[in-house]
């Protein structure tokens, strides 16, 4: 995965997501990214009941669904 993000100007990050699971605080998950160029950082998100409200309806899009297939079958690399 490619991450872009204002704070780093023209730097694109090449990172990918190294795990998802339960927090171990109740109704809480971890998801860990770990870039590797130009810089090696780790990148942790804690994700509450609210979070995944506001993701789901976005995942759940046609055109969103559309695309994760065609990726998902393709295995196009970005």
């Amino acid at each position: 995965m490619k991450v872009k993000s204002t704070g780093l100007g023209k730097t694109t990050l090449t990172a990918s997501f190294t795990k998802l699971a339960p927090d171990g605080e109740p109704n809480s998950m971890l998801m860990a990214i770990e870039s590797s160029a130009p810089v090696h950082w780790k990148i942790s998100v804690t994700m509450g009941g609210q979070d995944v409200r506001q993701i789901l309806p976005m995942v759940l899009k046609p055109s969103v669904m559309w695309t994760f297939f065609s990726m998902l079958v393709r295995g196009n690399a970005v």
